[in-house]
């Protein structure tokens, strides 16, 4: 079994900047997701409860394409975050 590492002591520094970006709203959906459900696996509070808004916002948009491996896949990564 593969345990995972700690993070970087200084990740602690970064977090404020990395939210203030993830709370920005020019990303297109699935980007803003997949940024959100990143920082929220760095345990940012802000970034999880922002992971729900960011996945209706996918589901709801006109121009995705759940068949695509890729956003299939942040939208599974972003539930699993969820759950």
């Amino acid at each position: 079994m593969i345990d995972a590492a700690p993070l970087h002591q200084g990740a602690d520094l970064f977090l404020p900047l990395l939210e203030k970006w993830t709370a920005m709203e020019d990303y297109e959906p699935v980007d803003g997701l997949n940024l959100a459900e990143g920082l929220a696996r760095l345990g940012s509070q802000a970034a999880l409860s922002a992971i729900e808004r960011r996945l209706k916002q996918v589901l709801g948009s006109n121009d995705i394409d759940l068949l695509d491996s890729d956003t299939a896949a942040h939208v599974g990564h972003a539930l699993t975050t969820l759950r």
